[in-house]
């Protein structure tokens, strides 16, 4: 089976070569580049800010940082940003986990898509990210942080990032690495310095202010649409990939209408809880163990050794027979 690319998942049902699109955030990562589609960029700083901004920063090629179209440094929604300018499609990589009130902010997108656009999203799986010692964000925290109209990270969620924040390798967690003592991003001096100066100065501090699992999000998604506080129904949903660290979920603009959105949703096994992986881990070894007693009896076994000339035998006549590959 081909392999599908992460472009060709978020661009799933979108005609981007007939429709005209928004991406957020891009900075040099762009899904979509001007000369495939009729695409609009926009991000938090006009294009010299964001190169200035980067300039320190190893991580970002600021030469490929792309020229940005609307900036948000001096409207508060995207409708304004945007000079009300209406979008077929919306796409946000890895921006839903650092808006810290992601109620308004979807509202925000539904406000300048047309009737029946798509809005597809990436987002980090908080298992194989730096992310993968915090709790999931809850249905709750979202519900509340929408209620406070909130603009900036919280202290809490700025402190939560920052002390649990640590070096992984999402290939490795996959084939089982546990990275219980990681290496941390910051100290707790700097934690607590970045939350200071966060309140004190009103400003936002970038951290991940909400955190999801696949099963997480579609569970919240759910107590938002039955809470009516969601514009989208499910049309496209990836779980997160072998050796990945990204789930995708494409949205369509909808007219409120509770059952379909909920119908929206896909069925996802319960995830088990860390005590039940742990049992399971614990039964698949004492069957391994069981296995593996069972191989040696026969290794040791009268008939197993009084057949092996005949297994030798075998398996040099099947090397030598003709057609065989030796």
């Amino acid at each position: 089976m081909r392999y599908i690319t992460r472009k060709e998942i978020l661009l799933k049902g979108i005609k981007y070569n007939k429709a005209t699109g928004l991406e957020l955030g891009p900075l040099a990562w762009p899904v979509l580049t001007k000369d495939e589609a009729d695409i609009y960029y926009l991000d938090h700083l006009p294009t010299l800010e964001l190169k200035q901004k980067y300039k320190d920063d190893k991580k970002f090629p600021i030469s490929m940082i792309v020229d940005v179209d609307y900036s948000l440094k001096k409207s508060d929604t995207l409708k304004k940003a945007t000079l009300n300018k209406k979008f077929n499609y919306v796409i946000a990589s890895h921006i839903i986990e650092h808006v810290p009130d992601i109620i308004s902010w979807l509202d925000e997108i539904s406000n300048v898509l047309d009737k029946d656009g798509i809005l597809s999203l990436a987002i980090p799986d908080k298992r194989y990210t730096f992310d993968i010692n915090r709790p999931v964000s809850t249905a709750g925290q979202i519900i509340g942080s929408y209620l406070e109209k909130r603009k900036i990270p919280s202290a809490e969620q700025v402190i939560d990032y920052g002390l649990s924040t640590v070096e992984v390798d999402a290939r490795k967690i996959w084939d089982g690495q546990l990275f219980l003592n990681a290496p941390k991003k910051f100290t707790q001096e700097e934690v607590i310095k970045m939350s200071k100066k966060s309140i004190d100065q009103n400003i936002y501090q970038d951290c991940h202010c909400f955190v999801f699992t696949p099963h997480s999000f579609l569970e919240i998604f759910k107590q938002l649409v039955i809470f009516d506080l969601m514009p989208f129904k499910i049309i496209n949903y990836v779980p997160t990939r072998y050796a990945e660290y990204e789930f995708f979920v494409q949205l369509q603009k909808i007219d409120p209408n509770k059952e379909k959105i909920l119908d929206s949703i896909p069925k996802l096994p319960r995830e088990l809880s860390k005590r039940e992986l742990e049992k399971q881990i614990e039964q698949l070894k004492n069957n391994n163990n069981s296995l593996e007693n069972k191989i040696h009896g026969y290794e040791q076994s009268r008939s197993w050794k009084v057949t092996k000339p005949i297994r030798k035998i075998s398996k040099t006549y099947t090397k030598l027979k003709p057609g065989s590959k030796h």
